[in-house]
This record gives structure tokens, C-alpha cells and sequence, in this order.
């Protein structure tokens, strides 16, 4: 495309002429929300091996929501979502072909991109300062998470193993304190409740409050599965799992089994035995439920033998659907 060409060109003029790009590649990493500020470093990191404009954005992202502590999911934090996920249905899993499952996760995927907020969106609305700041933090997030994640499936062959942890460390801290942002406690869900009421008194207050539940924990889960994508690439998995055993939380726990599933061709032994560590060492109703949804939407989606399929519904707790087109 036309407009790559110019970003292509942008970016190597700027990776030319680094000793006086200095407050250019600064904007750009807090304007990384703006897609075309987001192109021109995704290209300047690609005309250059210098590590300072890496180190610029890992600066700059460390300073996404750095009031917030990042999530852990601990089972205080994820107690809130206990009403949502006993409205939630144990099983997912299809009996329909993998193909028609993935065209329809392919559907749904796309009337998301479609209801993305663009710049233009938020430009035109008017809000208040607090809000637009809010709404910038998120969208620096994804911007310089893309980035960093692009940074690990392109350059992690000349990269020390120091700066990759470093990366992964920022990209996962980051979205988690996202993740932290969202988990609003008894007194502020009632409160905005409240405030919606009052605003279209006939609405239920019992509705408004599921609602509000419900897109909290879409919201984690969705957060918790960016993190997991942004971070898959299979060189550098080993050194995930290392930081994982490090911090040693329910978040990072999750981040990692679904890292696992997200890059995984088909179940294996090696994750059926991955998902029973997991269940034996997370025993809140969250961390299990979470769990069985994604490994139940990676069955709809991908053909593994079926043995392997019946232990993993077995360790679920479900029943096992039987689909023509699975593999023997």
C-alpha cells in the first residue's frame, strides 16, 4: 500500500538522521495512540539497530497508568466476578466443523475491528480532560504494545536476553495494570449504577449492575488475550515461562497458558498436562473458568487427536462432543 511506502521512507529518513531526531521519536512514542505516529516508529525501529529508540518506548510505556499497581487476579481481586460467571455456561465447545467455528470467530472478530473508536471519534466527541487522558493511556497502551510485540518477533535474534525480558516484563506489567484499572469494587459499582439510574431511571438496577459486570470481566479476558498474542513468539517462549515462575501470579499464570494455547498447531500431551497444573494449582472459580473457556474456544477452532481432546474435557469437568472432523 501507498501509505506504507511513505512510512517506509519516513521511518528511514529518521533512523538516517538520529542525532537530531531525539524530540521527534519522543512525540512519537507519546502520540503512539495516533496510528500514523505508530507507523513511523514501527519503520524507524525497523531502519535501525539502535537500541536507545527501543529503550524510549519501554520508557514511555512504563509510564502507562503508573499510579495503578498491576492486576494480579489474586482471588480477592477476582471475587467481583463471581455473580457474572455463575450466569456463565460451563460449556462452550461445538459439535459444528472447525472450519464453520473459525469463520464465525473470523465474523465476530471483525465487527470488533469495526467497532474500534478511531482518533477521529474521539477528536469529535466532546469530553471531559480526565476522560480523553484515560482514553489516550489505553490507546498508548496497544499502540506501544504493538510495537514492542513487533520488536520481539523481528529483532529478538539481536537482542540480549536481558532486553527481551525486559520487554516481555513491560508489555505484560502494562496490560495488567490496564487489566487493574477495570476492577472496580462493590462501592464504585454501585455508585455508577446509581448514576445510570438516575440518568435513565427505567433501566433495572439489578440489569445495570450485570452489565457493568459483565464488561469488566470481558474487558480482563480481553486485555488478558492481547497480552498473550502480543508476546507469542515461540523463539523466546522459554524466557515467558521463566518470568512467569518469577512473579509467580494468578495473572501471569494466565498469561502464559494462553500464550501456550495461542501459538500451539494442535493439543499435545505436553499442554493437556500444562492445563492440569494449572487447574491443580488455581482452585478460585476465576482463574478455572477462564481456563476452560479459552482451552474450550481453541478446541472449536483447531483439530487435535482425539484422546487427547477426552482428557483434556475430562479434566474440565465436561462432556466430550464428538465432531466428524477431528482427527483419530
Amino acid at each position: 500500500r501507498t501509505e506504507y511506502i511513505y512510512y517506509f521512507m519516513l521511518g528511514k529518513y529518521l533512523a538516517s538522521n538520529r542525532n537530531t531526531t531525539d524530540s521527534i521519536i519522543a512525540e512519537l512514542c507519546t502520540s503512539s495512540h495516533q496510528e500514523d505516529m505508530r507507523l513511523t516508529l514501527l519503520f524507524t525501529i525497523h531502519h535501525t539497530e539502535d537500541l536507545q529508540i527501543i529503550d524510549d518506548v519501554l520508557a514511555n510505556t512504563r509510564t502507562i497508568l503508573e499510579e495503578a499497581n498491576a492486576a494480579t487476579l489474586s482471588r480477592d481481586e477476582a471475587k467481583r466476578f463471581t455473580d457474572i460467571l455463575a450466569q456463565l455456561p460451563e460449556t462452550v465447545l461445538s459439535s459444528d466443523p472447525v472450519a464453520t467455528n473459525r469463520n464465525q470467530l473470523l465474523d465476530v472478530q471483525d465487527q470488533l475491528v469495526d467497532l474500534e473508536i478511531s482518533d477521529e471519534d474521539i477528536e469529535s466527541q466532546e469530553m471531559d480532560i480526565a476522560t480523553e487522558i484515560a482514553l489516550a493511556e489505553v490507546g498508548r497502551f496497544f499502540g506501544n504494545s504493538g510495537i514492542l510485540g513487533q520488536v520481539l518477533r523481528t529483532k529478538h535474534g539481536n537482542l540480549e536476553i536481558r532486553k527481551i525480558e525486559e520487554i516481555i516484563e513491560t508489555i505484560v506489567d502494562a496490560g495488567l495494570r490496564l487489566v487493574a484499572t477495570s476492577l472496580l469494587n462493590q462501592q464504585q459499582v454501585e455508585e455508577i449504577r446509581d448514576h445510570v439510574q438516575s440518568a435513565l431511571p427505567d433501566l433495572n438496577a439489578n440489569d445495570i449492575k450485570q452489565t457493568l459486570d459483565t464488561l469488566m470481566f470481558l474487558w480482563v479476558c480481553g486485555n488478558l488475550n492481547h497480552i498473550s498474542t502480543t508476546i507469542n513468539v515461540k523463539e523466546i517462549n522459554t524466557l515467558f515461562i521463566r518470568i512467569i515462575a518469577q512473579r509467580d501470579t494468578p495473572a501471569y499464570d494466565l498469561s502464559g497458558f494462553l500464550c501456550a494455547l495461542d501459538s500451539a498447531e494442535e493439543l499435545n500431551e505436553s499442554l493437556r498436562n500444562d492445563l492440569r497444573k494449572m487447574l491443580e494449582g488455581h482452585d478460585d472459580v476465576f482463574a478455572r473458568r477462564v481456563l476452560s473457556l479459552a482451552t474450550q474456544t481453541y478446541m472449536n477452532t483447531h483439530q487435535s487427536p482425539v484422546h487427547i481432546e477426552r482428557s483434556v474435557c475430562d479434566l474440565l469437568g465436561i462432556q466430550y462432543e464428538v465432531r466428524s472432523t477431528r482427527l483419530d
